[in-house]
């Protein structure tokens, strides 16, 4: 079972950030069942949106900048 969790900014980013990754991961890699991915939302990032970090083959530490605006209407 995929494991996603997010932390940092407020409930709803969290939530949304989560939803996000488990919406690509269904869409883009349904066959992926082990994967572990940790989403960091900060706000003192100055010269990118986000970051990816590969821990190992099937875990991932992803920081994005929580000053971001969300686009609900992309979830439904």
């Amino acid at each position: 079972m995929n494991l996603v969790s997010a932390w940092g900014s407020t409930h709803f980013k969290r939530t949304t950030a989560e939803m996000v990754v488990n919406f690509c991961i269904e869409r883009l890699m349904p066959r992926m069942k082990t994967l572990d991915i940790c989403v960091q939302l900060s706000n003192d990032m100055d010269h990118a949106d986000g970051y990816c970090l590969a821990v190992d083959n099937r875990e991932f530490v992803i920081e994005i900048d929580s000053r971001l605006k969300v686009m609900i209407s992309l979830l439904h």
